[in-house]
């Protein structure tokens, strides 16, 4: 009967709206953070782009420190934001490199492609790599078979992903006396606390 199956159909929507409803309140509330993350990250950067001393002029006057302390803390802030700035470019270039290496030994084709699309996906927060060597490993596999895709998954893991922790601590630490675990708190822990906006 048509219209039993209606009914029996439209009883059953409240169950799989209680069922949905979790879930879609996450997703809703991690937008909405991502967003706001990001109209925050946007706002600070393009702050200190546009009147950077300014800023710091004010945050220095509005720091609950003595001037002396205030200032030294700047300092190292600045040590600190331009060795992180060169830092990430170094490590992605050679992340690059790396997995460049591993495509090459496979014989797979475009290897500066691929070295490059590596870098570049190291700059994407939370995935890096994976964003560029998984759609790799499955072209690998179509064009070369199993056997390099798997040696593509396994490189870019044991290889390109951990030259990311090691090569970063000391790139950040730059020509300072900073102990490599007091980058990885200022780093990691801003990032941590605060979100995307944490990079600064």
């Amino acid at each position: 009967d048509p219209v039993k199956e209606v009914t029996d159909i439209l009883s059953d929507e409240p169950s799989r709206y209680a069922a949905v409803a979790p879930f879609m309140g996450a997703v809703v509330a991690w937008i909405g953070n991502a967003g706001l993350d990001i109209a925050v990250y946007l706002m600070l950067t393009f702050s200190f782009l546009a009147e950077g001393e300014r800023v710091l002029r004010l945050m220095l006057q509005l720091f609950p420190l003595d001037p002396h302390h205030a200032g030294r803390l700047f300092v190292v802030f600045k040590d600190i934001a331009r060795n992180f700035l060169v830092g990430t470019v170094a490590t992605a270039a050679l992340q690059g490199v790396v997995a460049g290496i591993g495509w090459w030994m496979m014989g797979l084709p475009n290897t500066p492609l691929f070295a490059v699309a590596i870098a570049v996906s190291s700059l994407v927060p939370v995935v890096g790599t994976l964003v560029a060597w998984g759609p790799a490993a499955v072209a690998a596999a179509i064009i070369a078979g199993p056997g390099p895709a798997v040696f593509v998954v396994i490189w870019n893991i044991v290889f390109t992903g951990t030259i990311d922790n090691i090569a970063k601590p000391l790139f950040l630490r730059g020509g300072s006396e900073l102990h490599p675990v007091a980058i990885y708190l200022a780093v990691f822990g801003g990032i941590m606390w605060f979100g995307l906006a944490g990079l600064l």
